[in-house]
This record gives structure tokens, C-alpha cells and sequence, in this order.
């Protein structure tokens, strides 16, 4: 099973990799300091007989046109969001200036769009969850409002399968209640 892990730049990808890396395969437990990821990250994950592949592809704007080549051979696409950059809602450097949540959904539905055709759920994975005071359900009916409202809502459109979960930054598991 193919996993495509996508995100803007900084949202712990590539250290949520390295967390699952470290937990299942007893790799070193990921630095604080994580570069930046330049082209891919891939893990292969054995599990209950199969193996997991994930793909962590870069998060800079020069990166996203990979995203799309790899949405077809993708079972599910992850999407990493930063919770602190979400809460802050700053402007964004890589972003031309656009405002996290603003870049984060036009990002985002680009390559939701393409996922969402084939059939793939998508899974939002809310970083960080546990340094600060985030909202999962605010978030979720955030991006799923703004995507309907970029949507025309015909009866051709494509309605993606969203999921939405935090993360802790501590763990890299799914922060509980």
C-alpha cells in the first residue's frame, strides 16, 4: 500500500517519518533539528504481511508539481499541517506572503483534487497538536468549508473522503482526548 505524505514546508513530515522509522523499524529517534527534505523521503513499513510504502515529498512551493506524479500509484494521500503555524496564521515566506491557512488549502486542494478522482481518502494529520491549544474540529470544518466553497457543487464534482486526526509532537501517535 502506497502512502503519498505531502504538506508546506516545516509541517513534520519528514520527522514524522523518522518517528514511525524509530518506532517500528528501531532506527534512531528523530533530531530536533530535521533538515529540509529536497525531492523524497521513503520508508517501507512491514505490517501484518504487507509493507507500507510512504512517500514524504518536499514541502517548498518548487516541490509541489512531484505531488501530482505521484497521486496515481498512491492508495491514500497524508497531509501534514502544522498546528502551531495554523493557530499563528502568519504569513508564509515560501508562499508569496499568503497567510498559513490560506496556503495551506490553496496547496492542499490541488493535490486533493487529483487524490480525490481516484478514489483515495484523505487523510489530514495535525502536527504538533500537543504544543498548543488546537482545535481539531474547528480545523476540519475550516478546510471543509473553504473547499466547498472553491467547489461549484455540481453533480460531476468529486467530493474527496477527508479524515482528520492530531499527532503528538512528543510521540508522533494520535494524541488522545
Amino acid at each position: 500500500m502506497y502512502h503519498l505524505l505531502a504538506g508546506l514546508y516545516g509541517g513534520g513530515k519528514t520527522w514524522l517519518l523518522a518517528k514511525l522509522r524509530a518506532m517500528y523499524l528501531d532506527g534512531p529517534e528523530p533530531s530536533s533539528r530535521i533538515a529540509p527534505t529536497v525531492g523524497q523521503n521513503v520508508l517501507d513499513l512491514p505490517s501484518h504481511g504487507a509493507v507500507l510504502h510512504i512517500w514524504d515529498l518536499g514541502g517548498a512551493s518548487s516541490m509541489r508539481s512531484l505531488w501530482l506524479e505521484y497521486v496515481p500509484d498512491a492508495h491514500v494521500l497524508a497531509w501534514a499541517l502544522d498546528a502551531e503555524a495554523w493557530m499563528a496564521n502568519e504569513p508564509v515566506a515560501d508562499e508569496g506572503g499568503a497567510r498559513y491557512r490560506d496556503a495551506t488549502c490553496s496547496a492542499l486542494f490541488g493535490v486533493v483534487r487529483e487524490a480525490a478522482a481516484l478514489g483515495l481518502s484523505t487523510v489530514v494529520l495535525v502536527t504538533k497538536s500537543d504544543t498548543c491549544r488546537v482545535s481539531l474540529s474547528d480545523i476540519e470544518s475550516y478546510i471543509v468549508a473553504r473547499w466547498s466553497a472553491a467547489d461549484d457543487m455540481s453533480s460531476t464534482t468529486v467530493r474527496p473522503d477527508w479524515h482528520f486526526c492530531t499527532v503528538s509532537a512528543a510521540t508522533g501517535l494520535p494524541k488522545r482526548g
